[in-house]
């Protein structure tokens, strides 16, 4: 499969998975921009401070996509180590 693309043995096979990689932080950012702004309004109330806040209020609400963007990181960390053993035969580049 990977031979029919024109990606083998070619310096942009290796480079194209590595484009991937920001989207996790564009998830990431889409989240945190969603999670209502209330519970934070409510713990500044309370005296929290930022960190604390970020700590009790934001990532247990995140821990859903915060566990999927793990995931999804490792899977690139795996590809990333097997990729060139696939697209590369030619032991000069």
């Amino acid at each position: 499969m990977s031979a029919n693309t024109g990606l083998v043995d070619t310096y942009r096979g290796m480079i194209l998975p590595q484009l991937a990689a920001p989207v996790m932080v564009f998830i990431l950012k889409k989240v945190f921009d969603r999670l209502p702004r209330e519970y934070e309004q409510a713990a500044a109330l309370d005296g929290v401070s930022r960190l604390r806040m970020f700590w009790s209020v934001v990532l247990p609400m995140s821990r859903p996509v915060l566990a999927a963007v793990g995931v999804f990181t490792f899977v690139t960390a795996w590809n990333d180590f097997l990729w060139p053993f696939i697209v590369v035969s030619d032991r000069n580049l």
